[in-house]
C-alpha cells in the first residue's frame, strides 16, 4: 500500500513544525508570532497537512496489524511445519527401526534355515545309513525266497505240524480237538509266522499249495488248497473269510451234522464235503475278484 504523504508533503510539514518552533521560542510566550498572516498560513499548512498524516497513521496501523495477522499466520505455518517435521522425523525412526527389526528376523530365518538344512541333511545321512544297514542284514540272514525256498519252509512247518487228522499233537503243543478245519488254520498260523518274518514279497495262493503238494505227493489237493486259504485269510487285504464263512453255513444247513455219530466213513466224507465245498468258495472268490460275478 503506497503512502498518503509525498515526499514533498513531508519536507513541508518538517518546515512548517520548524518554523512553529523557532516562533514559540521567542522570549515572551503570550507574544504574537510573526504577524498574523505568517500566523495564518502556518495554521492552515498545518490543517491542510493533519489529516493526511492521520491518513498515513491509519494506514500504518492497517498495515502493521495486517503484519500482525500474516505474522501469526506464519507463526502458526512455522509450528505445523515443526509439527510436521517431528512426524517425518519420528516415522523416520519408526521405519529405521523396522528396517533393523527385520534385517533381524531375516537373519533368524536364514539361520534356522541354515540349520533345518543341517537337520535334513544329517537325516537323509541317517536314512541312507539305516537302508544300507537294513540291505546288509537282508542279505546276510535272509535266503533268496523263490517258490523252492517256499517250499522248503512249508516242508519244515509240516514235519513239525500233525501228519493228517490221525495225530492229536503239534510239536508247539497245540492238542488237535478234532473241529472241522481246525487243523488247517492251525498249519496256516505256522506259515503265516514265517512268511510274515522273512518273505520279503506276498506269496500267492498257488504258490503256497504248489509248495505243499510238491512236498507231500500224498497231501490232496484240497487240503493243500485249504492251508493256502487259511494263510491268506490271516494276511490283511486278501481275506477270503466272507465267501468261505458263507459257503459253510450253506453246507451246514443243507448237509447237517450228527454229532452223536460214531462212524469214521461217515465223518470221513463229511469232511471231504467240506473241504470241497471250501474249495468252490475259493473258486468264486477268484471269481469275484477277477470281476466275473457281481453280487
Amino acid at each position: 500500500m503506497s503512502s498518503p504523504i509525498t515526499a514533498d508533503e513531508r519536507a513541508a510539514l518538517r518546515e512548517t513544525v520548524a518554523t512553529l518552533n523557532a516562533a514559540c521560542e521567542v522570549g515572551d510566550p503570550t507574544r504574537p508570532l510573526l504577524d498574523e498572516r505568517t500566523t495564518l498560513a502556518l495554521l492552515v499548512q498545518v490543517a491542510t497537512q493533519v489529516p493526511r498524516l492521520l491518513d498515513a497513521l491509519d494506514t500504518a496501523e492497517a498495515e502493521r496489524d495486517e503484519a500482525r495477522a500474516e505474522l501469526a499466520v506464519a507463526r502458526q505455518h512455522q509450528r505445523e511445519a515443526s509439527l510436521t517435521i517431528r512426524s517425518v522425523e519420528g516415522l523416520r525412526k519408526e521405519r529405521d527401526d523396522a528396517l533393523a527389526e527385520s534385517d533381524q528376523t531375516l537373519a533368524r530365518q536364514r539361520e534356522c534355515l541354515r540349520s533345518r538344512e543341517e537337520q535334513v541333511r544329517r537325516l537323509r545321512a541317517e536314512v541312507t545309513r539305516l537302508h544300507a544297514l537294513v540291505a546288509d542284514l537282508r542279505a546276510a540272514t535272509s535266503p533268496a525266497w523263490d517258490e523252492d525256498t517256499v517250499t522248503e519252509v512249508v516242508a519244515g512247518i509240516l514235519r513239525d505240524s500233525p501228519s493228517g487228522y490221525a495225530a492229536d499233537r503239534c510239536a508247539c503243543g497245540w492238542v488237535y480237538t478234532g473241529l472241522d478245519g481246525d487243523l488247517d488254520q492251525h498249519v496256516a498260523t505256522h506259515i503265516l509266522a514265517v512268511v510274515r518274518r522273512h518273505l520279503p514279497v506276498r506269496p500267492g495262493r498257488e504258490t503256497i499249495a504248489r509248495a505243499i503238494l510238491a512236498r507231500y505227493s500224498s497231501f490232496d489237493p484240497l487240503s493243500a488248497y485249504g492251508i493256502a486259504d487259511a494263510v491268506l485269510d490271516l494276511l490283511p487285504g486278501e481275506s477270503r473269510a466272507t465267501v468261505q464263512a458263507e459257503a459253510l453255513r450253506e453246507f451246514a444247513d443243507t448237509r447237517g451234522v450228527n454229532v452223536g455219530d460214531d462212524d469214521d466213513e461217515w465223518w470221513r466224507g463229511y469232511r471231504q464235503a467240506q473241504r470241497e465245498c471250501l474249495h468252490d468258495a475259493s473258486a468264486r472268490a477268484d471269481r469275484l475278484e477277477n470281476g466275473a460275478e457281481r453280487g
